[in-house]
């Protein structure tokens, strides 16, 4: 039975500067075999072409807001989460593709899933040119997650939702109450998501509904960006360590070894990098969650261990949440 008559959807399109795929992308969003849609397009005070592509679109669903000035990546999303009405919402990115039954596919898992705070679905990732760079296989994570079970596969994958437009949230079940928090540079969504997984029901769709894209413009593995990752994630991963239900005893060692050591990894770039005051803050950070010395020792004991080594011993700890 096909329920897609019922819920209406809004599609929201964060973009600054995207003036190379931004034409693909709407495109994607309009030929959806579902039509009960608005299409709310947010520019961050583009400096390039992105207004003049978008405006070459005549279609009545779509409704574009400029900004005179930028609110960032997670400032303009709640910009456009304060414009929304559609029940479920679909996070969109303006460089990603959208496959024909996208939108029916999602609220039709949200009608048979009612009960959801959100979903996310697969896709695989392209380049520049469209080509398909790593095409996704199921990986056996559960259709429905509840909090404990979110928890042990973000710990042990990170962000279950590579991307931003892999996720919709169902507003008629969480209010108007989760926003981003702007502030942050990289992991806004993780720490939404992981919000909403604390007292929502997560659903995953294993189909491919999305083509994800990577390319050079995107955020860089910058010294600014190394940190931001273990200054946001940090917090992410104590919430995470709280929602999962293993024992006690383990849960410092399960901290460490899945988590901890790959942002003291982030800490160790900085170092070589010569990026000294950011090291030292990180050091700083790390060493309110563990004791700096045993972190050293394992991240240092791993570290000479060969790929496979490591890969197996990883397995054995994160095996561990899962019995």
């Amino acid at each position: 039975m096909n329920y897609t008559k019922e819920i209406k959807v809004s599609v929201l399109l964060a973009v600054r500067n995207g003036e190379e795929f931004i034409a693909s992308s709407i495109t994607s969003v309009l030929s959806q075999d579902f039509k009960d849609f608005e299409l709310l397009i947010s520019d961050d005070n583009s400096s390039d072409q992105t207004i003049k592509v978008i405006q070459e679109f005549h279609d009545e669903r779509i409704k574009l807001y400029q900004q005179k000035k930028s609110l960032g990546q997670f400032g303009n999303f709640n910009f456009l989460l304060l414009q929304a009405k559609g029940e479920i919402v679909h996070f969109w990115s303006h460089d990603d593709i959208m496959y024909p039954h996208c939108l029916s596919k999602i609220v039709n898992f949200h009608f048979e899933n009612s009960g959801l705070g959100m979903s996310y679905c697969s896709g695989d990732y392209i380049d520049k040119s469209g080509l398909v760079t790593r095409e996704w296989k199921f990986d056996g994570t559960p259709s429905l997650l509840d909090k404990n079970l979110y928890a042990k596969y973000s710990l042990s994958y990170g962000c279950l939702a590579g991307s931003i437009s892999q996720v919709s949230i169902n507003r008629k079940n969480i209010g108007n109450d989760y926003y981003f928090i702007e502030s942050y540079l990289l992991a806004g969504d993780f720490e939404l998501w992981t919000r909403i997984a604390e007292k929502f029901t997560i659903g995953f769709i294993s189909e491919k509904l999305t083509s994800i894209r990577n390319h050079s413009s995107q955020v860089s593995n910058n010294a600014s960006s190394n940190f931001a990752s273990v200054l946001e994630g940090i917090p992410i991963t104590n919430s995470l360590m709280n929602y999962i239900n293993v024992n006690l005893r383990q849960k410092p060692k399960i901290k460490r070894e899945v988590v901890l050591i790959h942002y003291f990894q982030r800490v160790m770039v900085l170092f070589v990098r010569k990026e000294f005051t950011l090291f030292v803050s990180g050091i700083k950070l790390l060493s309110k969650e563990d004791n700096i010395v045993i972190l050293f020792l394992t991240w240092f004991r791993f570290r000479l261990r060969t790929k496979d080594q490591f890969l197996k011993h990883r397995q054995k700890i994160t095996s561990i949440l899962f019995h």
